[in-house]
């Protein structure tokens, strides 16, 4: 399988916070999960996969196309974030698919 997503070496500050040569990469159609307590920096690599922060080195790649000085809504990634501004009663797949259905609701 092709690498879907790569993430080279990653290192960013912020604050007292630091993610420090981060390496790992995703095939196409693979599952992956990332895990740990709170303030491992989950969040902060999913951002920074999107774009919403730029790392203060390494890149990440998708595709094999390096797109760590591209914006975000010129990544075409989409991004689910991870907190509770999502509907707490319903499971993940029921809040993406309201998600879903307002978007194509707006390009109508």
């Amino acid at each position: 399988m092709s690498t879907g997503i790569a993430v080279e070496t990653l290192t960013l500050t912020l604050g007292a916070f630091r993610l420090q040569n981060l390496n790992f990469a995703i095939s196409s159609g693979e599952i992956f999960v990332i895990l740990g307590p709170n303030g491992a920096g989950k969040s902060v690599t999913l951002e920074t996969i999107a774009g919403f922060r730029r790392p203060d080195s390494g890149r990440v790649l998708i595709g094999g196309r390096d797109l760590t000085a591209l914006t975000p809504e010129r990544r075409n990634i989409g991004f689910v974030v991870p907190n509770f501004g999502l509907f707490p009663h319903l499971t993940v797949e029921r809040n993406i698919a309201i998600a879903r259905r307002t978007d194509r609701k707006g390009l109508e």
